[in-house]
């Protein structure tokens, strides 16, 4: 029975303190360092498991950071070797061809 009657109180308390307001102005008047003081107890309960997820999450960042660059550093290696092919083919189909030794035929060596 007592939740039913402390909703009805928080508007009432709220308006006849005006803690907001105050809270607000004196939120305000705080530096820089007052402010992380006041937050960081808030925080402190949760630490271990803040950093264990920022440690997941940067491990994940990472992992596909890698993966990326793996797959960027394996596509630029496919495209040298097909440029490598094209250019061999280029230089085969401008160099004179040998012709066909018959099967009786030997290469002539040169003794120097």
């Amino acid at each position: 029975e007592l939740p039913h009657h402390i909703e009805p109180l928080h508007d009432y308390i709220d308006g006849t303190l005006q803690l907001r307001s105050l809270m607000e102005a004196k939120l305000k008047l705080m530096t820089p360092e007052q402010f992380e003081r006041v937050l960081h107890p808030i925080f402190e309960e949760d630490e271990l498991t803040l950093i264990l997820a920022g440690a997941v999450l940067g491990g994940i960042a990472g992992y596909g950071q890698q993966w990326l660059d793996e797959r960027d550093r394996a596509s630029k290696a496919a495209d040298d070797v097909k440029a490598t092919d094209v250019a061999w083919a280029a230089a085969e189909r401008d160099l004179p061809q040998p012709s066909p030794l018959s099967p009786t035929e030997e290469p002539s060596s040169t003794s120097v």
